[in-house]
């Protein structure tokens, strides 16, 4: 185990106090973790988190979630950066095996499915909104995640396009409540495959 490589980015926007402050608390009991960045896609959050050193929380009013996320990877102090949402269950070894897979000099990139198992079909995989992760520099050399309204299926066509692979972690995590919108989403992504390249 590394200590403290690893900084953790969690973008929100009318995401329910309880689980946010759930997902804080888990993350900085975690001593592969750095710093914790809680950035707002939008106005400020009323919500109460635990004073503690490595914790920052930060608006970005008007703009939208790909700004949020990247001022946050522009703000990480560790070689490693993860994205995670707001409604992530964590069950305690998903930061490590995903630095784990991270230390690999051929890997740049990882993400992970959701639900029960992980993805069968490693087309589908990009960087997701839910759980990610990369080595820092690399994706700021990229620009970062691209403002779209499906940032996550852009972002992943930017970094396949640039040469790197997107590896698939070897587990799925779990959301507090299903994704909002599903059917929107699924059909955006679906129609993106074959514009975006």
């Amino acid at each position: 185990m590394a200590y403290r490589d690893v900084s953790i980015v969690v973008c929100v926007k009318d995401e329910p106090a309880e689980p946010l402050q759930q997902l804080v608390s888990v993350l900085l009991m975690d001593l592969e973790v750095n710093d914790v960045w809680v950035i707002c896609a939008g106005p400020g959050i009323d919500v109460s988190l635990a004073t503690n050193e490595r914790l920052r929380v930060r608006s970005q009013p008007g703009k939208g979630k790909a700004d949020a996320l990247n001022y946050g990877l522009s703000q990480a102090h560790s070689p490693f950066t993860f994205f995670i949402d707001a409604d992530v269950l964590l069950k305690g070894d998903e930061i490590s095996i995903a630095r784990e897979v991270l230390e690999d000099q051929e890997v740049s990139f990882v993400s992970c499915g959701y639900g029960m198992r992980p993805p069968a079909f490693p087309i589908a995989t990009g960087m997701g909104g839910w759980f990610s992760g990369c080595k820092t520099n690399v994706f700021r050399s990229l620009g970062g995640w691209v403002q779209d309204p499906l940032e996550d299926v852009v972002t992943s066509a930017r970094i396949k396009k640039a040469g790197f692979t997107i590896k698939t972690l070897p587990f799925s995590i779990t959301l507090r409540r299903a994704p909002r919108n599903p059917l929107v989403k699924g059909l955006g992504v679906l129609a993106s495959f074959g514009q975006r390249r």
